[in-house]
């Protein structure tokens, strides 16, 4: 590709949890996907089964890297795993429910609410790290 040419960069979203099903936090907990997330990784493979893609970078996480494969396979080029693409951690929340975060948890929301760049949960790392680690 040339320096000329437009870069397009898809972003994808894993597939379905055992942990997005049950409504709890997910991060850099290590869950893999259900049944249905492997069908939905399979149909974003098909969406971009025609469309030329030269780069596909993934997150350790297997959840990731099993989407990710799935959509490199057809292209014959091998995801690349990077630390720095790990899920945002959300420390001591993570595979809460709402209302058990509500319960255990209950000014968090508001001082995230107040300030999510800087928040952190406890234990995690607040959106701005996310954000200075993800995006270089």
């Amino acid at each position: 590709m040339s320096n000329d040419q437009p870069l397009t960069v898809y972003l994808i979203r894993h597939g379905e949890t055992a942990w997005n099903k049950e409504g709890r936090c997910q991060g850099v907990t290590d869950i893999p996907l259900t049944e249905t997330g492997r069908r939905q990784a399979r149909a974003v493979a098909n969406t971009l089964e025609r469309i030329p893609l030269c780069r596909i970078l993934t997150s350790p996480l297997q959840r990731a890297r099993e989407t990710t494969n799935l959509v490199a396979k057809p292209h014959g080029v091998s995801a690349e795993c990077h630390a720095e693409l790990t899920e945002w951690d959300q420390g001591k929340l993570e595979g809460l429910t709402g209302p058990e975060l509500m319960q255990d948890y209950p000014g968090f929301f508001e001082s995230w609410l107040a300030d999510p760049a800087q928040t952190a949960p406890p234990g995690g790392e607040a959106l701005q790290d996310l954000q200075e680690r993800v995006w270089p």
